[in-house]
């Protein structure tokens, strides 16, 4: 087996060495881990303007009646990142939403900046998977905007999609869509792509036996 040049090896390292580094840059290393809810909950996601226009929120909403608790994740390439835990009601019949922060659970501010709880959270329901509102903190002299997108739904689209195995879910009559499309169907049945391959065959017999006759006939 001939041995490659340097520079030859190095021309097919390059490829998997340019991909490995794609990959390793995926995630900021200054933006935190994602949130992953539990079952029960719901993840909310959206941005929260105040002192730091540009900081984005996470919400992990845990309901159980009226009551809710969950994580609230800031994040932020200005001023930092930290996790902390709330608690709050819905008001309204779910209309509205009233939160506030209990504790830090991890907290990294950026250079300059000061991360703190939140005393108070007012939102109101805008559409089915939305919400709006405002933050206020003592502590850090904020107050703000916050707008919020409900996530936790979309996994289930995925599981309502078809199965790619043979047994599927069939809207209409089953006998009309057999007559009508060409799906896969057991192998008694003749269906019309049976008797189009006979009729071509057929054709194509008797054209090779006129053409025989024809050269034997000259």
């Amino acid at each position: 087996m001939p041995r490659l040049s340097p520079i030859a090896l190095s021309l097919l390292l390059l490829p998997a060495l340019s991909g490995a580094q794609g990959t390793v840059q995926l995630r900021d290393p200054r933006r935190p881990p994602p949130l992953e809810p539990p079952p029960e909950c719901e993840l909310w996601r959206g941005h929260i303007a105040g002192n730091d226009p540009s900081a984005e929120a996470t919400l992990q909403i845990c309901t159980s009646g009226d009551a809710v608790h969950g994580v609230f994740l800031w994040s932020s390439l200005e001023s930092g990142w930290n996790r902390r835990t709330f608690v709050g009601q819905w008001l309204d019949a779910g209309q509205g939403l009233e939160l506030r922060d209990t504790a830090m659970l991890e907290n990294h501010p950026a250079h300059g900046w000061r991360l703190c709880l939140g005393d108070r959270y007012a939102l109101r329901r805008v559409s089915a998977t939305e919400l709006t509102g405002e933050f206020w903190s003592a502590a850090c002299n904020d107050h703000g905007t916050i707008r919020i997108t409900r996530l936790s739904g979309a996994p289930a689209l995925a599981d309502a999609m078809p199965s790619p195995t043979p047994v599927t879910r069939r809207s209409g009559p089953a006998p009309r869509r057999r007559l009508l499309s060409c799906d896969a169907a057991p192998a008694t049945a003749t269906g019309p792509g049976v008797w189009l391959w006979g009729w071509a065959l057929a054709l194509a017999a008797i054209s090779r036996s006129r053409g025989w006759r024809g050269r034997r006939s000259r």
